[in-house]
């Protein structure tokens, strides 16, 4: 009987167990079943994401060229190490593996942790650069110890010219994290944009367009093989108007100088130079600009970074008078009437001086222009109002922005009447008339409002300068324009160009000693001063500053040109800072690159 029970007791066990085991087996079978068929495209995709993974490729950055497609921009291609930061190894032994293999010890290996923790990328970093050949063949034979390293073929933007074209062309810079948020592709290693000038400007174009290649990749995340590829679009070229020809001629004329030279076609509108001094490297800045090289653009008084052509402002001083001849003859004065000049003109109780202080005599329109005479532009303003003169500046390209492609322009200023009752709540004064009747007062222009001026004054149109080459093809550019006339009569227009060329071609013009000698060349002009500071402000901290200091004190020199003089084709504006006059330091300047223009006949 006992036996009977033991039996039972134990084939109810037995049968408790078999059910637990078929419902484990169930259990398992069903869990399989979930895994395997419910859930199998979810953790397909899982085990793809671990062992697939997505490249960008780069795309070639566009050339920026000069009208001829000579280069001013270009791509080079360097060596450098990736660190994938999805890679399950530890990085400080790979880093430290690295050092070893690049043989540049403990500091060399610090360097590099620090660029990877202080990477903000979420994959591929790059931690060593410019890889010589020595190096290239080390890495490559250690690759399989170094999980995560890989050699990537970077690109670094080159630019040939230097700091000649710099103003113009830019430089490129790293990325920000905002930027980068909006666009993945910024994410890439090292990847650099535009900063400045035209690479900042036509940056998407200039860009292109992102491939992707799908890569298999190892448990350590090592590239096995490629799985598919979609190229990427190169960015377009841009060609500019200058020719680098004179760019370069122009850039080591000006070497050693502060200031800027404009160079125009005034039939097409043409920029065929634009130099402006100091300037800077944008070398420097691809490979990652110093704190020393930084420093010390910064801290140069000459202003290196200042594009001067476009950002910087002067009175134009006597290259205005143009404008005021022309808006006299538009109301009815007389080129052929005289002033008397004695070397000053009073107004009430003050004196406005001519530069001569023994005075010029007695002068007609024409001959005041060639001597640049302040007291017969003095008479003249006197009877003029400042309101129309505005009117005629305006036509020339005065007291607003050009539209120059380029970042930082400035409108100069134009005064009125109606400007000085608003900005300081004030009439104008007959005074005021007489200040700007010389390019003085509060009227201020930049050297580009200058060049362009000069093309208007030699071409007769309302032609518009260009620094984009005509011929490029793509929605950013717009086709060449035809320039209306400017509808000023011819005879006014040839009587201020007549003025132009006596001023550098006839004895005891101003700028005489800077006409052209060489044959089947020439050039008119205009010189002028931009006054940095009174005389009487001058007699009264001279004793008190440094020599330094002195020659900061020291006017403006400026000129503004175009030539040939039978049939203009180039203009040119040169403004020297601290030159002292224009016929002492800008004319020389302007001949010698109107010859050159002349002589490559562009």
């Amino acid at each position: 009987m006992l036996r009977k029970k033991k039996d039972k007791i134990f084939s109810r066990r037995i049968f408790v167990l078999a059910g637990l085991k078929a419902s484990l087996l169930l259990g398992l079978v069903a869990r399989l079943y979930y895994l395997q068929i419910v859930k199998t495209s979810e953790y397909q995709t899982f085990s793809d994401s671990n062992r697939i993974r997505l490249f960008l490729i780069p795309p070639l950055r566009g050339k920026i060229l000069d009208r001829q497609s000579r280069i001013l921009a270009t791509n080079r291609n360097y060596y450098r190490v990736i660190f994938d930061k999805q890679t399950k190894s530890d990085s400080h032994l790979v880093l430290r593996k690295l050092s070893e293999v690049l043989e540049i010890g403990e500091s060399g290996y610090q360097k590099l942790v620090a660029k990877l923790e202080n990477s903000k990328a979420v994959g591929s970093v790059t931690i060593y650069e410019h890889l010589t050949w020595s190096d290239l063949s080390k890495v490559s034979v250690n690759t399989p110890d170094l999980p995560g390293i890989s050699i990537d073929v970077g690109q670094i933007r080159d630019f040939p010219t230097g700091a000649i074209s710099s103003h113009v062309v830019g430089y490129m810079g790293p990325v920000s994290e905002t930027e980068i948020k909006k666009n993945p592709l910024l994410n890439h290693p090292d990847f650099k944009i535009g900063r400045d000038g035209i690479e900042r400007q036509l940056e998407k174009d200039l860009r292109g367009v992102a491939g992707v290649k799908k890569m298999e990749v190892n448990a350590y995340g090592l590239p096995v093989r490629e799985l598919s590829r979609e190229e990427s679009k190169e960015g377009k070229d841009v060609v500019l108007t200058l020719d680098r020809d004179l760019q370069e001629f122009v850039g080591i004329r000006m070497e050693g100088l502060t200031g800027c030279c404009v160079v125009m076609n005034v039939n097409n509108g043409d920029i065929l130079s634009f130099v402006s001094t100091p300037g800077f490297d944008p070398n420097e800045f691809t490979y990652g600009v110093s704190n020393e090289y930084w420093k010390e653009l910064t801290h140069n008084d000459k202003k290196p970074l200042i594009n001067k052509a476009l950002s910087n402002q002067y009175p134009p001083g006597s290259t205005f008078k143009m404008v005021v001849a022309l808006t006299a003859l538009k109301e009815g004065f007389s080129p052929d009437k005289k002033f008397y000049c004695p070397g000053y003109m009073d107004l009430g109780k003050t004196r406005f001086h001519c530069w001569k202080k023994e005075g010029h005599g007695n002068l007609d329109l024409k001959q005041a222009i060639m001597h640049s005479c302040n007291t017969y532009f003095y008479n003249l303003s006197k009877t003029m109002d400042i309101d129309n003169i505005h009117a005629m500046a305006a036509k020339f390209g005065f007291g607003k922005e050009i539209g120059i492609p380029l970042s930082g322009e400035k409108s100069g200023l134009l005064p009125s009447s109606e400007w000085k009752r608003k900005k300081y709540n004030v009439a104008w004064q007959k005074g005021d008339t007489l200040n700007v009747g010389i390019g003085q007062g509060y009227l201020l222009a930049t050297p580009m409002q200058l060049a362009l001026m000069t093309s208007r004054i030699a071409s007769g149109t309302n032609v518009e300068p260009s620094l984009i080459a005509h011929n490029v093809v793509g929605p950013s550019y717009e086709a060449a324009k035809d320039f209306s006339d400017m509808g000023i009569p011819k005879n006014h227009l040839n009587l201020i160009r007549e003025g132009m060329i006596n001023v550098v071609n006839v004895p005891g013009g101003t700028a005489f000693g800077s006409r052209i000698m060489t044959k089947g060349m020439s050039m008119a002009g205009k010189t002028g001063t931009a006054q940095v500071i009174s005389k009487k402000g001058l007699e009264n901290i001279k004793d008190k500053i440094t020599a330094e200091e002195l020659e900061k004190t020291q006017n403006h020199a400026l000129f503004v040109g175009f030539g040939p003089t039978e049939k203009p084709k180039y203009s040119i504006a040169v403004v020297i800072e601290h030159g002292g006059g224009g016929s002492k330091a800008a004319a020389p300047v302007a001949r010698d690159v109107m010859e050159k223009v002349q002589t490559l006949d562009i």
